[in-house]
């Protein structure tokens, strides 16, 4: 897990490393590192608004190819504990 706290989280969350991501079966090349929050709460995804402009420009861009529901998919690859 990840100790989100020194990039200024007020506390610890359940947080894991992303080491892979797809949209719409594509992967997804990212300058830097990507933090997954896990909450089992939640059931929507959250993206910073550079990373959601790649979604939608990837959705959008395969939706007549694959469908929009294939299109919209995301496959988020955490790191492990040994990284």
């Amino acid at each position: 897990l990840l100790d989100l706290r020194s990039y200024g989280a007020p506390v610890q969350y359940y947080a894991a490393e992303v080491v892979g991501l797809k949209i719409g079966g594509e992967r997804v090349e990212w300058p830097g590192r990507i933090a997954a929050v896990l909450d089992t709460g939640t059931t929507g995804l959250g993206l910073p608004a550079a990373l959601f402009e790649v979604y939608d420009a990837r959705r959008r861009a395969r939706a007549g190819a694959v469908g929009l529901r294939s299109a919209s998919s995301v496959e988020v690859e955490l790191a492990g504990e040994a990284g």
